[in-house]
């Protein structure tokens, strides 16, 4: 069996907190994973990925909340007249 360095075991683990990641976030944000390994390394495309889920749960929320919001002003008016 092969003897991996510690940086090549590194790049292998944040291979898969990667994919990992990347069945949380939205399909697109595979093409932009592609198009920056090649000028960035595993630790940056990992961090990247965090930023994005969490942008993605909190624009998600926005969301979530802001049909929940405009259907209560709906019901309101209505029930009013």
């Amino acid at each position: 069996m092969k003897e991996y360095s510690y940086q090549e075991q590194n790049n292998m683990e944040n291979q898969l907190k990667i994919r990992q990641l990347l069945q949380e976030l939205p399909a697109f944000t595979l093409t932009f994973f592609r198009g920056i390994e090649p000028r960035t390394s595993s630790r940056t495309r990992l961090g990247y990925g965090y930023d994005l889920r969490i942008f993605s749960n909190f624009f998600r929320n926005i969301i979530r909340w802001s049909v929940i919001w405009i259907c209560g002003i709906f019901r309101w008016i209505f029930w009013i007249r």
